[in-house]
């Protein structure tokens, strides 16, 4: 079996291991991993945040959302704009989102777009990932094509839950440090 079949086969696993969390693990594991973020050095020193929005199979972002505009920070959430594209878009509120790509939610068509390099740091999903950095994504590659043209700081956040200690790895796919779970943070220098 190829890489690119080895994570698929992973996701299929991902997916049923989510789906067998308690009802409330990955709410409980975002409050945990956001206060971490708001707490880091990264967040501390960024002006400009590019965070995503939570789905219910993901840990909750809603803390790290309010909390950066409650310090006064420029917050940008992720527009799908095609195949594998995205854009950070300035959101002022919740109400600046609505329904996107696989509903999630995504800011409204008319809301400011913000170049890659006004973005200080980037808070970036994954299905799962490993101590070191290596992330498997939800197989669209939106991230990994931000993280190769940005050269924002960027944190990995993952559930303990779903930490793995392999990940398969294209070319393609960019490692993320520091790795944030509810349970720790990990860092090139603590491996």
């Amino acid at each position: 079996m190829g890489i690119a079949e080895d994570k698929k086969a992973l996701r299929k696993a991902i997916k049923t291991r989510i789906a067998d969390f308690p009802d409330d693990y990955l709410r409980r594991a975002g409050q945990a991993i956001c206060g971490r973020i708001l707490d880091s050095p990264e967040y501390a020193a960024a002006s400009c945040v590019f965070a995503f929005v939570s789905t219910p199979q993901e840990i909750d972002t809603s803390r790290l959302l309010n909390a950066a505009w409650a310090d006064g920070k420029t917050l940008a959430v992720p527009l799908c704009v095609g195949r594998g594209i995205m854009e950070a878009r300035v959101i002022r509120s919740m109400d600046d989102l609505q329904p996107g790509f696989c509903g999630i939610l995504e800011p409204k068509p008319d809301t400011p777009l913000l170049a890659p390099e006004d973005v200080d740091l980037i808070i970036v999903p994954c299905a799962a990932a490993a101590k070191d950095g290596r992330r498997l994504g939800k197989g669209g590659g939106f991230y990994d094509r931000w993280l190769a043209h940005c050269g924002s700081k960027a944190i990995l956040v993952c559930p303990e839950a779903l930490l793995q200690e392999d990940i398969p790895m294209e070319p393609f796919d960019r490692r993320v440090l520091p790795v944030i779970t509810e349970q720790g943070i990990y860092r090139k220098e603590t491996l």
